[in-house]
């Protein structure tokens, strides 16, 4: 018995579930021998010991355009089932890489289904989840869910029954985010003309729920010296009529947007935070605040979805449809410097609750429950 996967999600600048597919194949290369993995980025891989890749026709990464979705789809359908051996346990890391007819035991991770709590901003991907997914969830073996607020969601949306859901938190690098010295702090501040601020890590979609943030961050704004710090992608999709907003609440000096920022300065800028806030909706499970709390950042969240999973009572909760309520949630914390403090050691413990080999093992007795 070996463990396959498909890593045809990989390109040359990672998303977040690129991520997580890199640190799951690093962490279960250590568990397991013989570990054969498809992708067409094979050197991500080649300091990893015991694997083997087999490159595939780059025609299959998600780089090449929209399009591709549909080129991944097939290969992964009609091409790949003819490359597992047939002893082999078949892990999908994300949804979009799940087998819909395996002929191979098949262990399906499933991050969030969002495209089905906001079908608009999906308005294709809402098809796969409502139409495909579901066939791929029946047949596969084992269901693998960032959060029990997801396994909840999956089977009342779906009627997986609960179990052959597995939860298996994602990790983080605690080598990467963590406290930082002063002194990268005020570098990066010095770079980006900022002193004092309140941090937003994200992408812009509706469901984000930033316009609430800007009005909540307007009514306190003239209370303390802080800036908001927007960190996100200014998809052209929601970026306008976000900086709109922002321009009619008459706070544009208040706001900055960071477009782009590196690997190397996004965990400075997290540490150097007074303040993370995360307004979602909804997540599937929400690794900015984690990220955050392993910085040393008091944190307030949205107390909806997987949230009070991932923060527990390390951090201030508010709902995200009240304006008032984030507002004194972001008062409360900025105003009391005990409470900071208290919020820093309570995060910086539950962080440690999360790690790559914490997920990595986790799906290995998933493994070892099937052979």
């Amino acid at each position: 018995m070996h463990i396959a996967i498909n890593a045809t999600i990989l390109d040359d600048k990672p998303s977040g579930l690129g991520i997580y597919t890199i640190n799951l194949i690093r962490e279960l290369s250590t568990l397991t021998k013989g570990l054969s993995v498809f992708t067409a980025k094979p050197e991500y891989f080649q300091a990893m010991n015991g694997i083997n890749v087999y490159d595939v026709t780059r025609k299959v990464t998600k780089q090449i355009g929209s399009i591709n979705h549909l080129r991944r789809m097939l290969w992964t359908q009609f091409a790949l089932p003819f490359n597992l051996k047939c002893d082999d346990i078949y892990i999908s890391p994300t949804q979009l890489e799940l087998v819909l007819f395996p002929k191979n035991q098949e262990i399906a991770i499933i991050h969030d289904i969002l495209p089905l709590m906001f079908p608009d901003e999906y308005p294709q991907l809402q098809y796969f989840f409502r139409y495909v997914l579901p066939i791929g969830l029946r047949n596969s073996t084992s269901v693998v869910v960032d959060s029990k607020n997801t396994g909840d969601d999956i089977t009342k949306l779906y009627g997986v029954r609960p179990s052959k859901i597995h939860l298996v938190p994602p990790g983080f690098d605690s080598t990467i985010y963590k406290p930082q010295q002063y002194e990268r702090i005020n570098i990066i501040k010095n770079k980006y003309g900022i002193g004092d601020y309140i941090l937003y890590v994200g992408n812009l979609y509706p469901h984000k729920n930033l316009k609430r943030l800007l009005e909540a961050f307007s009514i306190i704004q003239s209370s303390i010296p802080h800036k908001l710090i927007i960190v996100g992608y200014k998809d052209n999709r929601y970026y306008p009529a976000i900086n709109r907003d922002v321009v009619q609440m008459g706070i544009e000096h208040r706001v900055l947007f960071l477009d782009y920022i590196s690997a190397d300065e996004l965990p400075i800028l997290y540490a150097g935070a007074s303040l993370f806030v995360f307004p979602s909706l909804y997540e599937g499970f929400g690794l900015p605040p984690l990220e955050a709390m392993a910085s040393g950042t008091p944190v307030v969240c949205s107390n909806t979805s997987s949230l009070p999973e991932v923060v527990g009572d390390a951090a201030i909760l508010f709902d995200p449809y009240s304006i008032e309520e984030m507002a004194n949630a972001m008062r409360k914390v900025l105003s009391d410097s005990t409470l900071r403090d208290e919020l820093r050691y309570r995060g910086l413990e539950r962080s440690k609750l999360f790690s790559w080999s914490k997920t990595a093992k986790g799906i290995m007795d998933i493994v070892n429950s099937i052979k």
